[in-house]
């Protein structure tokens, strides 16, 4: 998790998905909280898709806006946040078996039969102006596949030699002569 000081940054520390209303009302699945607001104040995704909330889409018409760990929004028209206002609760679900969600396009995931019904997460630690990062280190990844790819090639050298023998066991050996 890297900190962007960017208020729209959201972040899941732990299990769990960010529930995303996509094109036909479609229901998707991400854990990209690089969010954004649209030209009516809802809060959206990079592709324009709706953020849901547990009242509905979350709309920010206030001034300023704060996420609470547990993924309470709230709103203020004032800056020193004399009367907030409680806007919605983000909606973060989380599956039994994630390996059936099906990817759909960048980042966002659709839930398959395999994946079970999305399971409401009662306390999500959600953390404003962060952004989930990769854990894959793309330079390790690439050593390890030329390690593999190597060993699969010395692997192949060893099979072709072993064939080459068979034959000339089969072809030379067991001639009768």
């Amino acid at each position: 998790i890297k900190k962007t000081d960017n208020e729209f940054d959201l972040a899941i520390s732990g299990n769990g998905f960010f529930t995303i209303e996509g094109p036909q009302n479609k229901i998707f699945y991400t854990r990209n909280g690089t969010f954004t607001l649209d030209a009516q104040g809802y809060l959206v995704t990079q592709d324009g898709y709706k953020v849901m909330g547990s009242k509905g889409y979350i709309q920010i018409t206030q001034k300023n806006f704060s996420v609470g760990e547990n993924g309470l929004v709230l709103g203020s028209e004032s800056a020193d946040w004399k009367s907030p206002q409680e806007i919605d609760l983000l909606k973060i679900v989380d599956f039994k078996d994630k390996v059936g969600l099906q990817k759909v396009g960048n980042s966002l995931f659709e839930a398959t039969r395999y994946a079970g019904e999305p399971e409401t997460i009662s306390q999500p630690k959600i953390l404003q102006g962060y952004l989930e990062k990769s854990n894959v280190n793309p330079i390790e990844e690439m050593v390890r596949m030329i390690e593999v790819q190597r060993i699969y090639e010395i692997n192949q050298r060893a099979v072709t030699s072993f064939d080459d023998t068979l034959k000339i066991a089969v072809t030379e050996v067991g001639r009768v002569g």
